[in-house]
């Protein structure tokens, strides 16, 4: 099934300061691309030379955590649409992988190296979040974990209709390559196969970071389904939220949610290696929070177990502190999991994070409150007047209506797709 993209629209990543449409930026015609894909990929956009940094860097706190860890030496296996490397963000980040598909046999599906190929773009804009390079291109525009690697685990087609043994496989090959594991997929139905894949990849001491899925527009309160693999043992499952912290109104919620990341209006690189795009769900949360695992591994080589526990006790907690169906224990802090003071706990204490107080070691330039963590300043608002975006509605907290009707509900596709701004009339 053909999914939606996000279309070359505003870069709401950098607080929506790009008009397109003033950068006279046309979709290609469609075309057989030199990577064989059947369509060509549409260009990103470029930030303009006065924008800012991407407001992520400061509400994330990065700047302190990079002085602690970059994610370098740590490997983080996307499993997912592929990874084209050609953005200069990427340069040097990404691993040859392995691609999977089905194939008409008893065997269901075949593989081959290479993973590097992505006809649909969804996996490189995750990888451009959890290692896309401060230094490569515009450093105004940073992954979380920008010295990590990536190990790139394709799987043609439309996951929601591959076999269990096909996606079994992708996690197998991805726990045998890789430090993280990041799935941006998610399904309701529970495969004995995914789970002992997962289970697999738990036991090799890998960190198994999952989205928790996007839900359809009006759902009634209680009736999400549980979303697998998210759910499954040994799995950071991740929400999302918006820039003021408060859960996206589409984001699965359950007692299965770890942890929270901001999910929306997001800007990272896109296939064919030409600017950014905007990109919003849980999907791209989960890449915050791999990026974030990918930090602590490299600082000290933790456990995959307490880098989970380090990730939920850290996170910025909701109301009292005690875990929330839609955001879990609370919302990633980078920094504070690089610097907490985990308990101690015995061999037959439960891994439920977020229920022990921790210390937190707070740098001068760091955050000292959800409010700032989470905010989008007034600075970047009075830019946006500053450049004349009038076009441009920056609202704090939600998204802004530009998508006709709710969006259907996929496997791997779990962005909200935007219309070019000349599209609005």
């Amino acid at each position: 099934m053909r999914r939606r993209r996000v279309r070359a629209g505003a870069l709401a990543g950098v607080a929506g300061l790009v008009a397109v449409a003033s950068l006279g930026v046309s979709e290609p015609a469609v075309a057989l691309a030199p990577d064989g894909c059947q369509q060509a990929p549409s260009p990103g956009v470029p930030i303009p030379p006065l924008a800012p940094r991407d407001p992520l860097i400061g509400r994330l706190g990065l700047d302190q955590a990079w002085a602690l860890s970059t994610g370098k030496g740590v490997t983080v296996a996307v499993v997912d649409t592929g990874v084209d490397p050609a953005s200069p963000k990427l340069a040097g980040a990404v691993q040859n992988g392995q691609t999977y598909r089905v194939v008409n046999t008893p065997a269901v599906f075949t593989h081959a190296a290479n993973g590097r190929v992505d006809c649909d773009g969804h996996g490189t804009e995750v990888a451009g979040i959890i290692a896309g390079r401060t230094t490569a291109g515009d450093d105004r525009v940073s992954g979380i974990a920008p010295a990590a690697t990536i190990y790139p685990v394709a799987i043609q087609g439309d996951i929601a209709q591959a076999p269990s043994a096909l996606i079994a496989a992708a996690i197998r090959d991805a726990a045998d390559h890789a430090d993280v594991l990041n799935l941006s997929f998610a399904q309701t139905t529970n495969s004995p196969e995914i789970a002992a894949a997962v289970k697999y990849a738990v036991s090799k001491g890998r960190v198994v970071v999952a989205a928790a899925a996007n839900e359809a527009a009006g759902a009634a309160a209680g009736t999400a389904a549980t979303s697998y693999p998210a759910a499954y043992p040994g799995v950071l499952a991740v929400a999302s939220v918006t820039a003021d912290g408060s859960a996206a109104t589409n984001t699965a919620r359950g007692k299965w949610i770890s942890l929270a990341a901001p999910g929306e209006d997001l800007t990272t690189v896109t296939r064919g290696g030409k600017g950014y795009v905007t990109v919003s769900g849980t999907s791209f949360a989960t890449a915050i929070v791999s990026g974030a695992a990918a930090l602590l591994r490299a600082a000290g080589r933790m456990s995959a177990a307490e880098i989970r526990t380090r990730l939920q006790q850290s996170a910025v907690p909701p109301g009292d502190g005690s875990h929330d169906d839609a955001i879990g224990y609370g919302i990633v802090d980078p920094y504070a999991a690089l610097t907490t003071t985990v308990r101690s706990r015995s061999a037959s204490a439960p891994e439920s994070a977020g229920a022990v107080p921790v210390q937190r070691v707070r740098h001068k330039a760091a955050r000292s409150s959800s409010a700032t963590v989470l905010g989008v300043t007034a600075s970047l608002m009075a830019f946006a007047v500053l450049v004349g975006l009038a076009t441009i509605s920056v609202r704090s907290g939600r998204r802004r209506g530009w998508h006709a009707g709710p969006k259907p509900r996929t496997a791997v596709d779990e962005r909200i797709p935007e219309p070019h701004p000349a599209e609005l009339g």
